[in-house]
């Protein structure tokens, strides 16, 4: 398609709602403003005034999947997304150091716990 517009590259969406949605959560997360008419259809109304107002400020991109072609793929070791996955799982087990958490969040971890065990020895009696 872009070749035939004469474009770079293109983007093909399921609806026009979300062909508007791509557009204008790239463009106000690169610091944008919109101004929308109150005559908008509804849901692109809500999209402004409300979802976009709930959007983090950061984009994460994904390492498991990139964009390289068959051949790219191949020369990188032909590692699919479940070999991937299982590699980053096992680093993640063996570096991964979580900060403990607050005491206050401990108490009511052992509270939780103390009211399970209760209940369960009630049900087994």
């Amino acid at each position: 398609m872009a070749l035939l517009e004469g474009g770079e590259a293109g983007l093909a969406t399921g609806s026009g709602m979300s062909a508007i949605f791509c557009i204008a959560s790239y463009l106000l997360e690169n610091g944008a403003e919109a101004i929308i008419s109150n005559r908008v259809y509804t849901r692109v109304f809500e999209l402004f005034t409300k979802t976009l107002k709930h959007f983090k400020k950061e984009i994460w991109i994904s390492q498991m999947i990139d964009r390289q072609d068959y051949l790219g793929w191949q020369a990188e070791g032909g590692k699919t997304l479940k070999d991937k996955a299982g590699e980053k799982v096992r680093w993640i087990l063996e570096n991964h150091k979580p900060t403990p958490p607050l005491g206050s969040v401990q108490k009511q971890v052992k509270l939780i716990v103390r009211g399970v065990d209760e209940k369960r020895r009630k049900a087994a009696s």
